[in-house]
């Protein structure tokens, strides 16, 4: 028997970089633009019981999910994007919350990066 428990799991995906329609204004949204993304799945439970992944978040599905969102439409805000990757994580039964965090890089000149981080729960 052990003499510690888990108290947090998280499911990561970091630096995912791929091509999106997404821009305020309509010459942004016109063309393809790269963007860079981080997911945070916290398990609502952190046991992860018999090296079972059902008892876990594949990352593998879920990079592919969200790969077929980010092209699939032409969208204003990255807030918008981030929300609707949200969806997908919150969906795995598994998942409590969820962070993503956007990024354009080198969208302005003297500029890493631009973008946005978003928390979202299992209401």
């Amino acid at each position: 028997m052990s003499n510690y428990i888990c108290s947090r799991t998280q499911v990561r995906v970091e630096d995912l970089h791929l091509e999106a329609y997404v821009g305020l204004y309509a010459p942004e949204r016109d063309q393809l633009q790269t963007i860079a993304i981080d997911i945070v799945c916290e398990l609502e439970n952190p046991e992860v019981l018999d090296e079972d992944l059902a008892n876990s978040v594949d990352y593998v599905p879920l990079v592919e999910e969200v790969k077929g969102l980010t092209k699939s439409q032409r969208r204003h805000l990255i807030e918008t994007l981030a929300e609707e990757i949200a969806q997908v994580c919150l969906r795995k039964e598994r998942t409590k919350t969820v962070l993503v965090s956007i990024r354009k890089p080198h969208k302005l000149p003297g500029v890493k990066a631009v973008g946005i981080t978003r928390l979202f729960e299992r209401g």
